[in-house]
C-alpha cells in the first residue's frame, strides 16, 4: 500500500455523548415536586400515556411515568434527558442526546440547562461533574484494509462483531476507556436510524453507505485523570486526553516485517486522526491515563506554552507603544524584561515562594 495515498476522506468530528451531574439544592427553588408526584400518579393510572408535557422554568419538558432509582423524576427534552432527586447529590443528572450535541453543540445545551436552573431559583452548591464523554471522528472509507490484529492496544479486553463474515465493529477496552472503530453506516441502517447524519456528512446516497467511525469513550475515572472534572475543563483538556488515548492506549498500525507490532508504522487513517486531534486545543497538562507523565516532557510543554504567551505579549507591547508596528518587534530579552517589571510590581516575593512550593508539593503527589 502506498503510505502517501489516502483511500479515505474525513467527514466530521464532535462530542457524540455527554453525561453531566449538576449539584443543585432542590429543596429550595420553584420546582413543585408535589405536583410532579401527582402527575406521575395520573400517568401510571393511564397506561396509554407514557408522558405528560409541562413547563418547568423556561423549558417545555416531558414528565415520564416512572423514575430510575434513586432519581424519582425523569424529564425529557428533545436534546436531553434529565433525572432529578431532591435529597442527594448530584441532584440532577443530564444525558445529552447525540442529535442535540451535533446540531446545537454541547456549550449551548449546557448553558440552556444552567440558565433554566437559574430561572427556577436553584442554588448551585458544588461544581458540575462530567461523568461520561464520547468523542467521534467519521470517515468515508469505502474499502477498509484493517483487521483486529492491526491494532496495538494496552486494553486488557477487545472484541469484534461480524455480519455475514465482514467485521462491523472493533472494540478495545471495557471500562473507563473504550476505543471503538465501527461501520457507522451499518449501525444507522440496522439499529439507531440516525439518518440526520446524512446532511452532516454531505455524501450522496451511494457514498453514505461507506462511513466508518472512530469513537473514544471516557468515563469518570479517566476524565478525572485527564484533568476533566467540570464542563469548563472539556475545551482545555479534551485534546490532551484524546491524544494520549490515540497514541498510548490504542492505535491502528500498517503491517510490516517487524515481529514487534508496536514498531509498525501508524496506518494513514490513524495519522490523519492524530492530525485532527492536534488541531484541538491543548493545555499540555494531561497525564498519561495509565502512567505519570515524564517530568522533562511536561517541562518542555510548559516552556512551549510560555513562549507562545511571550509572543502574544511582545505583539501587545508593540501595539500599545506605537501607532504602527515597527519592522523589528520586541525581542526575547525585551519581552522578558517586561515580564520582570510586571512581576516585581504585582507579585511579592513571599507570595511567589509560597505558590511555587505549593506547586512542587502537588507535582510530587501527582496533582498535575
Amino acid at each position: 500500500m502506498d503510505m502517501t495515498n489516502k483511500p479515505f476522506r474525513f467527514l466530521c468530528s464532535g462530542i457524540d455523548s455527554l453525561y453531566m451531574g449538576y449539584n443543585y439544592d432542590l429543596t429550595g427553588g420553584q420546582i413543585d415536586f408535589d405536583d410532579l408526584d401527582y402527575r406521575k400518579a395520573l400517568l401510571k393510572e393511564d397506561p396509554k400515556r407514557r408522558a405528560v408535557t409541562l413547563d418547568i422554568g423556561d423549558l417545555r419538558l416531558g414528565l415520564a411515568a416512572s423514575g430510575a432509582y434513586p432519581y424519582a423524576f425523569i424529564l425529557t427534552h428533545r436534546h436531553f434527558r434529565m433525572k432529578l432527586a431532591r435529597l442527594m447529590q448530584p441532584s440532577c443528572l443530564v444525558e445529552y442526546a447525540s442529535q442535540g450535541l451535533w446540531s446545537e453543540r454541547a456549550e449551548k445545551l449546557h448553558l440552556q440547562v444552567e440558565e433554566n436552573a437559574q430561572s427556577l431559583g436553584l442554588v448551585t452548591i458544588a461544581p458540575n461533574i462530567v461523568s461520561r464523554l464520547d468523542y467521534a471522528f467519521d470517515y468515508y472509507l469505502p474499502d477498509p484494509d484493517f483487521e483486529v490484529e492491526h491494532f496495538v492496544s494496552r486494553a486488557g479486553k477487545d472484541n469484534q462483531w461480524r455480519k455475514h463474515g465482514a467485521v462491523q465493529t472493533l472494540q478495545f477496552g471495557s471500562s473507563d476507556v473504550v476505543v471503538r472503530v465501527y461501520h457507522k453506516s451499518a449501525e444507522i441502517a440496522e439499529s439507531s436510524n440516525k439518518t440526520w447524519f446524512y446532511p452532516i456528512w454531505g455524501l450522496d446516497e451511494e457514498e453514505r453507505q461507506h462511513v466508518w467511525r472512530v469513537e473514544f469513550q471516557f468515563r469518570r475515572a479517566a476524565l478525572r485523570n485527564g484533568g476533566i472534572h467540570s464542563f469548563t475543563d472539556i475545551n482545555d483538556h479534551l485534546g490532551d486526553i484524546l491524544r494520549e488515548t490515540a497514541t498510548k492506549h490504542t492505535s491502528l498500525r500498517f503491517p510490516s516485517d517487524d515481529s514487534n507490532r508496536s514498531r509498525w508504522p501508524r496506518h494513514p487513517l490513524w495519522e490523519d486522526l492524530l492530525e485532527r486531534i492536534r488541531a484541538l486545543p491543548h493545555m499540555g497538562l494531561c497525564r498519561d491515563i495509565h502512567q505519570k507523565e515524564d517530568l522533562s516532557l511536561r517541562q518542555r510543554r510548559v516552556i512551549q506554552s510560555i513562549i507562545g504567551s511571550m509572543k502574544g505579549l511582545a505583539a501587545l507591547t508593540e501595539l500599545q507603544g506605537s501607532q504602527k508596528p515597527r519592522e523589528k518587534p520586541p525581542n526575547i530579552s525585551q519581552t522578558l524584561q517586561e515580564i520582570e517589571r510586571f512581576a516585581a510590581r504585582e507579585l511579592p516575593e513571599q507570595e511567589w515562594n509560597e505558590d511555587v512550593k505549593d506547586r512542587i508539593r502537588k507535582y510530587e503527589i501527582g496533582q498535575w
